[in-house]
């Protein structure tokens, strides 16, 4: 198994209906800063036997694991792969909904970090 180094700063919030959500307003991802213009928010769900998910579905993102901790990473993970995925592709290869999602990820801030500067 892979151990990424991810951070990211945020907040989790119950809602009145007892749903979680969990709120990124930046992370970093194996040396690589990123800080989405909008914040990017993320559904939270249980299953019966403890299995949580994390969902977004305006960026088509759902993903989980045993722990938060693991269903975050593995989010991440996701998203940061889909960006990368979608900035690279022509416009003309993508469908409508991959077109506006890469849309949305244009007008991200996107650096890499220097591991001198640590």
């Amino acid at each position: 198994m892979y151990k990424w180094t991810i951070s990211f700063k945020g907040e989790t919030k119950i809602n009145k209906d007892g749903s979680r959500k969990l709120e990124i307003n930046e992370f970093v991802f194996e040396n690589k800063y990123f800080k989405p213009k909008e914040t990017i928010h993320f559904i939270i769900t249980e299953e019966p036997d403890g299995w949580l998910y994390i969902k977004n579905d305006t960026l088509a993102i759902r993903e989980g694991g045993d722990t938060f901790e693991q269903a975050i990473e593995n989010a991440i993970v996701h998203l940061v792969d889909k960006y990368e995925h979608l900035l690279s592709t022509p416009d003309e290869k993508l469908g409508k909904l991959n077109l506006s999602s890469k849309r949305e990820f244009e007008n991200w801030g996107m650096y890499k970090i220097d591991q001198q500067a640590q």
